[in-house]
């Protein structure tokens, strides 16, 4: 995913062409794998701890991906770009906002939606008598 948020943010702020469509659909697969996963993981050791409290847990834990988005952004914009301009500044940051928050609300929504199916899946399986 790093590799790949380089070659996307390189298209888009320095203007070259990205012609790896293919591999970023992969790319873009296995991170709402990864994010599905982890939202699992960190909803189940809540509920072996006995915390049912873990809805927005497992949003939270997916939706890191836009936190770590925005901080690569400003990673790029401190090593690669080469933004002198105050309002260009402010309009680059401002984009990668916009795009960190898109991507947190996606890779969100799927790590809740994944942690909601498997909590089900483990609760249904309880056989009460």
């Amino acid at each position: 995913s790093f590799i790949e948020a380089s070659f996307l943010l390189s298209s888009v702020w320095q203007g070259r062409v990205y012609h790896m469509f293919g591999f970023l659909a992969i790319v873009w697969t296995m991170v709402l794998i990864t994010t599905a996963e982890a939202s699992m993981v960190m909803v189940y050791l809540r509920l072996c701890k006995g915390c049912y409290k873990w809805w927005w847990t497992s949003y939270t834990c997916a939706a890191c991906y836009g936190v770590w988005l925005y901080l690569y952004g400003l990673f790029y914009y401190c090593t690669v770009l080469q933004i002198s301009s105050f309002w260009s500044s402010i309009l680059y940051f401002g984009y990668m906002a916009m795009l960190a928050h898109a991507m947190a609300l996606m890779t969100g929504s799927v790590g809740f939606l994944a942690s909601f199916f498997f909590v089900r899946k483990i609760f249904g399986s309880i056989k009460a008598d």
